[in-house]
């Protein structure tokens, strides 16, 4: 018996950026490349090690893929078809077989992989892999965050470029910039939705410093006040915006929160909203995830268990559900993958170096239940304001809430017309390691009380709108917010809410969409889940 917990800790991107874990795994391959070979040719020793990988990662998806037995046998797959030696970065070859395995788990629900991505079919839409300490340019678009200026845009369909989001405290967010303001230049240069504009506001997120005027009131250019930001590093602040509403002689409580954060980041923001919550007495809430793509797993549970009445206490939250060889005890290439702890250092069990191999992965060993925290605790109403960004961790967040409040989901799209349905990522993974890489296979799905999980395609929203870029984060003047407060019921159909100059160019979002962010695993609590 273990009485620590042993954290798993990630390094993947999200859609806002790359979000940087440290590595507790180590892992030595299930095939070694022939000492003969390495000596004697170079060329061949690299294709050794990589076809030995292909192998290896093959195996371990055999054993503890989610989908694990609509998998061919080995000798039928045949891994090594993959090898290509014209191709000069081997991780492009893993990606290949990860894909191409992939392809056999079909949901018999609509006959589609499970992993099908519309937006890019040729992409994976969960699993992946990352070399160890990489850093991954993503897709480095104007309004993605991993930039230490802690800004996000939109560009607009009237050919303006709009602030979409900006990290509280970054050297932007401290200078006073909030969501909704029109750009009028960025170093000097006219604003202009197009892609010559983007390209420039994505080399000038990386100069050291960015000069940027913008409108401090609404349409009113005589209001443009320019400010000076610095590139520096910061803490990310995950609530972009909280407020208690007064509407229809009722409090409701607002928060805009942008990720699941690692448990202590967005404990240090969140358990003071809350606290106001309490004493204001509110009684429902709105939580505003429509550019969340996820994040920790435990940060979820943590604000579940904020928001969920006294009444569900100790009730089920969610069980993870894995593949049945696993369930079974008998994925036993798990053994090479070693438990470490918060200090680096090994987990002994029974005078041995803990593995992967000794965690219980029965559902009975794998339910979380709801440990109530915090003063709020007669919250009978959440309102989730979604869109086809919303991924993991958000994803679950909703699930498990599901069966114990009453729930309401709205949407926004760019053009308002368009029914929204979240990412569709009830699946969840930890790394395992191969060689240099990390690999993120889709390895367990989360169920809630009432084994609701299987949302695939996505949550729907019960009401769709349009996201106004316009507006900022809390303000009833938002199509979303607005159809919550007023008990709108009618999802859009043809017409957009708002005029188009909230819109985003091309009818779509800019920011981009990684498979690899939220719903990660990141924590053990070896006391219920190690084998007995």
């Amino acid at each position: 018996m273990i009485s620590q917990k042993s954290t798993l800790k990630r390094k993947y991107p999200s859609k806002t950026g790359l979000v940087t874990f440290t590595l507790l795994l180590s892992f030595a391959s299930c095939k070694k490349s022939d000492p003969s070979i390495e000596k004697s040719n170079p060329i061949s020793q690299r294709e050794a090690k990589i076809k030995g990988n292909l192998d290896s990662l093959y195996q371990y998806a055999q054993q503890i893929y989610l989908w694990n037995e609509q998998l061919p046998a080995l000798e039928s797959f045949k891994p090594d078809r993959f090898f290509d030696s014209s191709t000069a970065n081997e991780i492009d070859l893993y990606k290949n077989e990860i894909f191409a395995f992939s392809r056999f788990a079909v949901n018999p629900v609509n006959n589609i992989p499970f992993e099908y991505l519309s937006p890019n079919p040729g992409r994976t839409k969960y699993s992946s892999l990352i070399e160890i300490g990489a850093v991954s340019s993503g897709s480095k678009t104007i309004n993605t965050s991993d930039n230490n200026f802690g800004l996000a845009f939109a560009g607009t369909a009237d050919n303006q470029i709009r602030v979409l989001y900006v990290d509280p405290n970054s050297s932007a967010g401290i200078a006073g910039l909030k969501r909704g303001q029109k750009v009028i230049n960025i170093n000097g240069k006219k604003a202009e939705a197009s892609a010559d504009y983007y390209n420039l506001i994505s080399a000038a997120l990386n100069d050291p410093g960015l000069a940027i005027t913008v409108e401090t009131v609404q349409d009113n250019p005589s209001s443009a006040k320019t400010y000076q930001l610095s590139n520096r590093p910061y803490t990310t602040n995950p609530v972009l915006k909280s407020v208690i509403l007064e509407e229809n002689a009722k409090k409701i409580g607002y928060i805009s929160y942008r990720s699941f954060t690692a448990e202590d980041n967005s404990r240090q923001y969140l358990d003071p909203i809350f606290g106001q919550f309490a004493a204001a007495d509110v009684a429902e809430l709105i939580i505003d995830l429509r550019y969340n793509s996820g994040g920790y797993q435990n940060t979820s549970k943590y604000l579940a268990n904020k928001i969920i009445p006294q009444s569900a206490n100790g009730q089920l939250m969610f069980t993870e559900i894995y593949n049945k060889l696993m369930q079974n005890g008998k994925a036993n290439l798990l053994a090479n993958q070693p438990l470490l702890g918060y200090g680096n250092e090994p987990i002994y069990v029974n005078g041995k170096i803990a593995t992967l191999m000794d965690i219980d992965y029965s559902p009975g060993g794998n339910k979380n239940l709801f440990e109530k925290e915090g003063p709020l605790l007669h919250v009978k109403k959440v309102s989730f304001i979604v869109s086809s960004q919303t991924a993991s961790a958000s994803e679950l967040l909703i699930n498990v809430l599901k069966p114990y409040l009453d729930v309401k989901i709205v949407g926004v799209s760019a053009d308002g017309n368009t029914a929204v349905r979240t990412y569709g990522k009830p699946v969840g993974f930890f790394d395992i390691k191969i060689d240099k890489y990390k690999v993120y296979l889709a390895m367990y799905q989360d169920k809630n009380a009432n084994n609701e999980g299987d949302f695939y395609e996505g949550m729907p929203a019960e009401i769709s709108t349009a996201d106004d870029t316009t507006v900022d984060f809390g303000d009833t003047n938002d199509p979303a917010l607005r159809a919550i407060v007023s008990g709108i019921t009618t999802a859009v159909s043809g017409n957009k809410r708002t005029n188009s100059s909230g819109t985003v160019q091309n009818n779509k979002y800019i920011l981009p969409v990684n498979q690899l962010n939220g719903l990660i695993k990141t924590s053990f609590k070896f006391k219920p889940m190690l084998k007995q």
